[in-house]
């Protein structure tokens, strides 16, 4: 899956192994509005016998009572926006904001985010709600949802809006004989290689960065039959019947709505268009919400950024400090995402970068995109090093090892679990 997406060097050879993913519980995200804060969870406590996460007030294999955080709601805000806690356990980010609103009865564009979180696990973060009073809020349920007002705000919260996210990670079927080597390697570096996680792509069907590649081409018939009809092996049977299906009748688009099942509602969006005007694939793509569209160019971005780094890594040059020709940000070389507007690096760094964009049959100028201008990207550069903060590991049991670690925004944890643990158990579910 990972040299799908670009990923294809290591900083670590052999990690701890095991899975991260086993319970939700094993998974906990706070986001941290500033270096030095986070969001607390009270969804879920900690046993102080057994050390698992649970919900409820007591261990259901110990009983002893669970340590959890408490947190007191605000009632009075003078502010246009009020700000809550929303914590979830395994609920996508964007489909709890608009169950809330929903439930409000406002339109989701009066919420705002700092940043998504992870739909398997349990997670806390703020969330801007214009003119809904706390009370209202208050009497929001929805299942494995919590939601806690507290405060106001003059503006809504936008993606950015954060210093970057607490982890707390459960690592189970590990070796744990092996904890140190791996810690020690990061600590030393000071970070881990600051790849785009598969998340990045789609988790259970990782093809957004190639129906980005025919968007910057501009062969929009491409575009949608990839979106269409590439399947991977992580979803349902019922779509993978449906794609495939498909891929072997291109062009019989009633038929195809007609087996599209109705949970992939992006799909038969475009089919309802294809339909009616068979050949018109740009505006079948339009049809399609732009975050969408936009993400797709985004994807692909990250392939490419991905592909540049994991060849920086292979020949050894370093992360954590720049050479001859680097472009540097922070103190730290950076690797571009291409664009129209980007600079690429003089050196090897440099040479590298024009390889991998030559071998991918691309330029920076590739990414106007003159038919469909919104999805223009101009471009930027991101540090070639992920740092990693207070990262501490401890050993529960013998084959379970628990990971605490801070990123900063844009991190992905799973890109310092694949280092610390290897590949295999990451993205396990």
């Amino acid at each position: 899956m990972e040299r799908y997406v670009g990923i294809r060097a290591r900083l670590i050879k052999r990690g701890v192994g095991g899975t991260c993913r086993e319970r939700v519980e094993d998974f906990l995200v706070m986001e941290k509005p500033t270096e030095h804060t986070y969001v607390p969870l009270t969804l879920v406590g900690e046993c102080p016998e057994c050390r698992e996460y649970h919900r409820g007030r007591t261990c259901p294999d110990c009983g002893a009572r669970l340590r959890r955080h408490r947190l007191h709601p605000q009632l009075t805000v003078r502010r246009p926006h009020t700000v809550f806690h929303l914590e979830k356990y395994d609920w996508d980010t964007l489909k709890a904001v608009r169950r809330i609103a929903r439930a409000l009865h406002r339109p989701h564009r009066h919420f705002g985010i700092a940043g998504m979180k992870d739909k398997r696990a349990v997670t806390a973060q703020r969330v801007s709600a214009r003119g809904v009073p706390p009370d209202s809020l208050l009497r929001v349920r929805v299942r494995d949802l919590r939601i806690i007002p507290v405060g106001g705000a003059r503006r809504k919260l936008r993606p950015g809006d954060l210093w970057g996210n607490r982890f707390v990670i459960t690592v189970r079927g590990a070796d744990a004989r092996r904890v140190d080597g791996p810690l020690a390697r990061v600590r030393e570096l000071g970070g881990v290689p600051n790849y785009f996680g598969l998340q990045r792509f789609g988790s259970r069907r990782p093809v957004t960065h190639v129906v980005g590649r025919y968007v910057i081409r501009e062969d929009w018939e491409r575009a949608v039959k990839v979106f269409l009809t590439l399947e991977y092996p992580r979803e349902s049977e019922e779509a993978i019947e449906a794609r495939r299906w498909l891929r072997e009748h291109w062009g019989e688009f009633r038929e195809a709505l007609r087996r599209f099942p109705r949970f992939l509602d992006y799909e038969r969006q475009i089919l309802r268009h294809l339909a009616r005007h068979p050949d018109d694939y740009i505006n079948a793509f339009r049809r399609l919400p732009m975050w969408i569209r936009r993400m797709f160019v985004h994807a692909y971005q990250s392939y490419l950024y991905n592909l540049i780094l994991s060849e920086r890594l292979a020949r050894g040059l370093p992360l954590d400090r720049p050479v001859e020709g680097d472009i540097v940000r922070d103190g730290l070389p950076t690797v571009p995402l291409p664009g129209y507007r980007t600079r690429l690096s003089e050196g090897e760094p440099g040479e590298i970068e024009r390889e991998v964009l030559e071998r991918e049959g691309i330029s920076p100028e590739d990414f106007r995109v003159p038919s469909m201008p919104e999805l223009s990207a101009g471009g930027d550069r991101k540090p070639a090093l992920l740092r990693v903060y207070r990262l501490r590991a401890e050993v529960l049991r013998g084959d379970v090892v628990r990971f605490r670690f801070s990123l900063p925004r844009g991190g992905y944890a799973t890109t310092v679990l694949r280092e610390l643990m290897g590949s295999g158990g990451v993205y396990a579910d």
